[in-house]
């Protein structure tokens, strides 16, 4: 009986030494962050707000302070994207699934996907980007398309370039209600539609005149 009892005591011990590991690796981390990007008085640094800020705060009508709003969607474009380039590029279908069940509690927390669809759609757009690393050109709120709230989100379109690729669009989601330290202050939705990447052609067109009407007065 006492080598019973002395095994599944080393048992016990063990379990709680692995789930202290995963706790560590995985969960102080992201926590860390999430309290970098809330407190007013963190070390986390901006150094650059998205253009078009303003479409963020004109109609949305919520209790989360822009502080936080701003810290984590600079987070998304210079940090999480790049880092999740790398990792899922060359990932299949499959493979992002799995990816997405081991790391589930992180992606939710951060980038406040709850599903492995979600995670996928996300990880396709990420994957059409093509660059040894990616450098951010511009991120922009698309304040030409006006999207409705839905289930306590208010919602606008992020979109964003990164050098020699094309704009990516993803869908902010911002609650109205405030969620505490335990979840990212902006969900993020891959589900982007062409209508909502037209502000792009839009922009370019706009500068060719300007650089046509520049060039006539030369």
């Amino acid at each position: 009986m006492n080598i019973f009892r002395r095994i599944a005591r080393n048992l016990i011990v063990f379990f709680f030494i692995i789930i202290l590991i995963l706790f560590i690796v995985f969960l102080l981390p992201t926590n860390r962050l999430l309290r970098k990007i809330y407190v007013a008085k963190s070390n986390y640094k901006i150094d650059k707000y998205p253009e078009n800020s303003y479409f963020l705060f004109m109609d949305y009508e919520g209790s989360i302070d822009n502080t936080p709003i701003y810290r984590a969607v600079h987070n998304i474009a210079y940090e999480e994207i790049p880092n999740y380039y790398n990792k899922l590029k060359e990932l299949t279908d499959d493979e992002l699934i799995k990816y997405y069940r081991f790391h589930n509690y992180r992606i939710y927390k951060i980038l406040g996907i709850n599903s492995a669809d979600d995670f996928v759609k996300f990880a396709k757009s990420v994957q059409a980007l093509h660059s040894e690393k990616l450098v951010l050109e511009r991120y922009i709120i698309n304040d030409n398309i006006t999207l409705e709230k839905k289930d306590g989100f208010f919602r606008v379109v992020l979109l964003i370039k990164y050098e020699k690729n094309d704009f990516i669009g993803l869908i902010l989601k911002i609650p109205e209600e405030k969620i505490g330290f335990l979840k990212t202050p902006v969900s993020i939705d891959a589900n982007v539609s062409e209508d909502n990447l037209k502000y792009i052609e839009t922009i370019d067109e706009h500068e060719v005149y300007e650089n046509d009407v520049g060039k006539s007065q030369e």
